[in-house]
């Protein structure tokens, strides 16, 4: 029975991601970066080349400063390939990949399911545990014996371009796989504010990003349209809280983050004096969002409903 391999291409990331692999080994999965010259070799195919052996004249640096020499009719077609070429590929001279074996000569339907899932799992766990663009926009199968690529599938080609590196820290890698291990998901609750804070990684606009995060906040605490700025910013620095000075700085940052959500939609832009105490919209955008991480991850794993929470952080008073 054919061994075949389904890769997953993980773009805005560095060589922390393989930390990850202490992870996705036990569920059978690894993550495993190929340089350009591992790219022209395994996966030309991709690119249009044959296999066969080519001159290899072009010399790329690579991070280290190890020399990669690949050919001119590779490089030639991998500029004008429009996956690849999307992303950077100076910074480390080639890309990582999630990949998963899977056997038999035509790829199972419920095997391709399982890595979808799981794609779908660790992206979305990452992006819940800290900022940074990472995104898997395409994907494709391949046998090791066989050069040619069986099957591809692509995911918003370009969404992540040009988007922030997501690095993981070593002392970080314990809380990141704990929080993988509860596959949290979103439920009736977070189920629209997941879809706007997903959608923040769909565009570079921090405006965008801005207002979608705060209507995120609206779709979990709003009931009504009085004192929506007060109740907002006072039931997430309830919920995420946990001193009577941290609730009052995330209060009055997420009254202060409100009027700048206010300001981009009914008058178009935001002036200098609303952007002081953040710097400018793209500080005051990351802040929200982290501020929607910790307030999601509450939220899957609330038992109750919209109604029920609502209920339950107006009951409580202030942080002592």
């Amino acid at each position: 029975m054919e061994l075949q391999k389904v890769y997953s291409l993980l773009v805005n990331v560095n060589e922390s991601i393989l930390l990850l692999n202490q992870y996705c080994n036990i569920h059978g999965f690894e993550i495993k970066f190929f340089d350009l010259y591992d790219i022209e070799k395994k996966f030309g195919a991709l690119f249009g080349l044959k296999n066969v052996d080519r001159p290899r004249r072009m010399g790329i640096h690579s991070k280290t400063d190890k020399m990669i020499s690949v050919s001119h009719e590779f490089m030639s077609n991998f500029k004008k390939n429009h996956i690849f070429s999307s992303y950077d590929y100076h910074k480390h001279s080639g890309f990582f990949f999630l990949i998963k074996n899977t056997s038999s000569r035509n790829v199972k339907l419920n095997n391709f399911e399982h890595f979808q899932f799981f794609d779908r799992h660790i992206i979305s766990t990452l992006r819940l545990f800290k900022e940074g663009d990472i995104g898997t926009p395409f994907h494709f199968f391949k046998s090791d014996k066989n050069y040619n690529i069986g099957s591809s599938g692509y995911k918003g080609l370009g969404l992540y371009r040009f988007g922030d590196e997501y690095s993981i820290e070593s002392d970080e890698i314990e809380d990141l796989i704990n929080l993988l291990n509860l596959r949290l998901t979103s439920n009736e609750l977070s189920e629209i504010a997941t879809k706007f804070f997903t959608n923040c990684y769909h565009t570079h606009d921090y405006q965008i990003k801005l207002i979608n995060s705060m209507i995120a906040f609206e779709s979990l605490f709003n009931r009504g349209k009085d004192q929506l700025r007060h109740i907002i910013s006072r039931h997430t620095a309830i919920l995420i809280s946990e001193t009577k000075e941290e609730f009052d700085r995330i209060y009055l940052e997420m009254k202060k983050l409100y009027d700048l959500r206010s300001s981009l939609v009914h008058t178009g832009h935001i002036s200098d004096k609303s952007l002081k105490p953040f710097g400018d919209t793209r500080s005051g955008a990351i802040k929200l969002m982290n501020y929607l991480r910790q307030v999601l991850l509450k939220c899957y794993q609330y038992n109750g409903n919209k109604n029920d929470l609502f209920e339950e952080l107006n009951l409580k008073g202030m942080k002592n």
